[in-house]
């Protein structure tokens, strides 16, 4: 069983050496999301890997993406006749600019996409229902109170746990035992090994790699 939100609190009380008083509930919280938001930018976790899928309307480029994401992996398209899936091109802004032209005569099955925030748009324009798949790296829900255990892997409870401990002695300005603490963290992200590398170790054909960071701070 892995630690849940209230027990990351109680545990990191005891190693501060403060109580409820000095170290209250949305105090823990912010360390604790500190140190969640930090492991969940720097490391590819499986959890905050989803798909989703949504059709385009004939004439319409510009499409809110159905959830909010932090980056995107993957845009691709249905063909029309053969249900062949093609990866789409990212455009940067400048060079859609320079491509697009605001005719109906201009439309066509989408070969392009520019991220625009929480939307995509297309080039050209659709002009046919196509059926869109994305893949991306979601923004997983922050910690809260209760006693739900993260979505991440257990392994990383504890990662999570130091990462907010050495962060709360930064704030009692007792800078040896912040240090220490950090290097504890960054022992144990050293010993993990991600599922995706497990994957790659079990299948030739995998096609993952995984790049650890080794400045990791």
């Amino acid at each position: 069983m892995g630690l849940t939100v209230d027990t990351f609190i109680e545990e990191l009380r005891e190693h501060l050496g403060l109580d409820e008083d000095e170290l209250d509930e949305s105090a823990a919280l912010l360390l604790l999301n500190r140190s969640y938001w930090d492991v969940l930018n720097r490391f590819p976790l499986r959890e905050k890997e989803k798909v989703a899928d949504f059709s385009t309307v004939d004439g319409t480029a510009l499409y809110e993406l159905p959830t909010s994401f932090e980056a995107l992996r993957l845009v691709s398209i249905e063909d029309l006749n053969d249900e062949q899936h093609t990866p789409l091109n990212r455009l940067t802004r400048f060079r859609y600019e320079q491509l697009y032209q605001n005719s109906v005569d201009a439309e066509g099955k989408p070969t392009d996409y520019l991220r625009e925030g929480e939307c995509i748009r297309f080039y050209p324009t659709p002009d046919d229902a196509y059926n869109i798949t994305i893949g991306y790296w979601a923004n997983l829900d922050d910690l809260v109170s209760g006693s739900a255990e993260p979505d991440v892997p257990r392994e990383w409870h504890e990662v999570i746990l130091f990462g907010a401990i050495w962060r709360g002695f930064l704030r009692l300005k007792d800078y040896e035992q912040a240090n220490a603490t950090k290097m504890q963290q960054i022992a144990l992200i050293n010993n993990i090994v991600p599922v995706e590398s497990k994957e790659e170790g079990d299948s030739h054909y995998s096609g993952l790699e995984i790049r650890r960071d080794e400045n990791y701070t």
